[in-house]
């Protein structure tokens, strides 16, 4: 349920009522199939390597604040790969490859 003190956006108003249209096992499919073709375009199907990526971003981004004041821990895992080789064509690789040499 949303906060009643937070003004619904159109976006979320709009998820609310795909889910109580079609129910919950439609949003988790959705967000399967989206999961799996993240994984297979962009990380060439290796599970493994998409989880790390994100785990490590999302470590990454809670750790602004704790950057902010000098005591932040985790390392930016980069671009995403899919943005990592655009000067590649339109198909991604996987560990990306720095241009900076680092």
């Amino acid at each position: 349920m949303p906060d009643p003190k937070q003004t619904p956006t159109p976006q979320s108003l709009g998820g609310q009522a795909v889910v109580k249209k079609y129910g919950p096992e439609y949003m988790r499919e959705i967000g399967r199939r989206g999961y799996e073709t993240t994984v297979n375009r962009y990380f060439d199907g290796d599970r493994e390597a998409a989880n790390e990526w994100l785990a490590r971003r999302g470590h990454y981004v809670c750790d602004a604040g704790y950057r902010r004041l000098g005591l932040g821990k985790f390392r930016d895992p980069g671009v995403h790969p899919c943005q990592a080789s655009i000067a590649d064509g339109p198909w991604c690789h996987w560990p990306p490859i720095s241009v900076k040499g680092t």
